[in-house]
Order: structure tokens, then C-alpha cells, then sequence
């Protein structure tokens, strides 16, 4: 009997022996990272996830204090096999319009952050929200809104923001 070592693209001769054969094996790991909102189960999940968030009427708190803020907004879940980094942008050119038709409300009144984070302002280009390590993690996003009292006046008011998961 003849042994051979079976190994991607040769075969060598080892030498008599029984009727048996050794073969290697390898393969390779491809980085994957998925971006899901939590308790939305799969609906919600892949490379890109879409969220459409209508704003609030401010409180007349809220407008004396120049802004309405949502703590935890929503929570993303980054699930990892490599580094990873969260991009965030909008598609839309503006917050919306007032009722009457006299105010526009502009893209740069509205900010997120992970909690405990930094505010960053939206924009129609990607912006680093968040970068982590391989594994899963949950990531509660807050919302602010910036008011000016001397202009706001009540209208339709919202966008889509369009988070993305890269890996580093």
C-alpha cells in the first residue's frame, strides 16, 4: 500500500504503508459586521439600517431651554468578528416645514450621540457616530433638536437617518 499526503494543489508520496491517507485542511475567516435595533428582531438587521423618527412638539421647557433632547432614543446592536466603526447620515435636505409655510427648519438643528457621548450635528455625508471592538454591543443613541424660540413656529418636522456598520 501506498500512503500520500494530500495538500491543496500537490500530492506527495510518504511511503508504503496501509491503506489510509492524511489530507490538511485550511480555511479562511471572512470579517463580517451586522447593525440590528434592538427588539426588532431580524426585520431590522444587516449592514445598513433605516430609522425614521418623527420630532415631538418641544415643551414650553424645551423651548426655553433651546433644545428638546431624547435619552435612548433607540439602541443598536453592532455584532462583530473584527473591529468596527458606525457611520450615520440623512438622504433628506431638511428637518421639514412649519405649518404655514414660513420656516424651514434646517438639517444643523438636529444632533445624536451615543450616550455619554459627544453630540455631532447631522449631515448627508457619513459621520462616525461610534467605533468598537469585535464581539456585541449595545449602543443607546440619544436625539437633540435645537430650538430658537424667536423663529420655531409648529410644523412637520422629521427625517431618516441612515446608519451604517463598516469593518475597520
Amino acid at each position: 500500500m501506498i500512503a500520500l499526503l494530500l495538500m491543496p494543489g500537490c500530492a506527495a508520496l510518504i511511503s508504503q504503508a496501509d491503506n489510509s491517507g492524511v489530507t490538511e485542511v485550511g480555511w479562511t475567516v471572512v470579517p463580517f459586521a451586522t447593525l440590528a435595533l434592538a427588539g426588532a428582531g431580524e426585520r431590522a438587521a444587516g449592514s445598513t439600517v433605516t430609522v425614521s423618527f418623527t420630532l415631538p412638539r418641544p415643551s414650553a421647557e424645551d423651548l426655553a431651554r433651546g433644545y428638546l433632547e431624547i435619552e435612548d432614543a433607540l439602541t443598536l446592536v453592532a455584532r462583530s468578528n473584527v473591529d468596527w466603526v458606525i457611520l450615520v447620515r440623512t438622504p433628506d435636505p431638511d428637518l421639514g416645514r412649519s405649518y404655514d409655510g414660513s420656516y424651514t427648519k434646517p438639517l444643523s438643528d438636529f444632533q445624536l450621540r451615543v450616550a455619554g457621548g459627544d453630540f455631532l450635528t447631522i449631515s448627508n455625508a457619513d459621520q462616525t457616530l461610534s467605533r468598537g471592538r469585535r464581539g456585541e454591543h449595545e449602543l443607546a443613541i440619544d436625539y437633540r433638536v435645537l430650538l430658537h424660540p424667536e423663529c420655531y413656529r409648529p410644523g412637520d418636522y422629521g427625517l431618516k437617518l441612515i446608519y451604517t456598520i463598516t469593518c475597520e
